[in-house]
């Protein structure tokens, strides 16, 4: 079996002030078989971040804005959005071999899923490797 490395780790941190952090072995805390991200409460989502420390991203669902080490941005137009949902997942590719230990390429999806005031659809993220 690949190895998976999950070099990028994440952090809910959630509107009541607390937070919630990926487990070491990525396994939910509730629900045997299920990753940690199951675990995470969408309701009370406030800020979503990756973590490669040093290196960061983050996204606040408030305002729809990311949060590098680089600084700050938006990937949308100052148009007022509502309904933003976080959009993340982890892409990951197999190489076609039976080598026991070959590596898998992760990348990581971090974005959202919002509506704009007219109830059209808007969707921006992040791929990082």
């Amino acid at each position: 079996m690949t190895k998976t490395n999950f070099k990028w780790k994440f952090t809910a941190f959630y509107n009541d002030g607390s937070s919630y952090h990926q487990t070491a072995d990525d396994q939910s805390r509730t629900t045997p078989g299920q990753s940690s991200y199951h675990d995470v409460d969408q309701s009370k989502l406030e800020r979503f971040t990756l973590n490669n420390s040093p290196n960061f991203f983050s996204l606040n669902l408030r305002n729809c804005e990311f949060t590098t080490n680089a600084g700050k941005f938006k990937l949308h137009t100052e148009e007022p959005l509502i309904n933003v949902k976080l959009v993340y997942y982890r892409h990951l590719s197999f190489p076609l071999t039976e080598q026991a230990d070959a590596p898998v390429d992760v990348r990581y999806i971090l974005g959202f899923q919002a509506d704009n005031t007219d109830g059209r659809p808007v969707y921006h993220h992040l791929t990082i490797i």
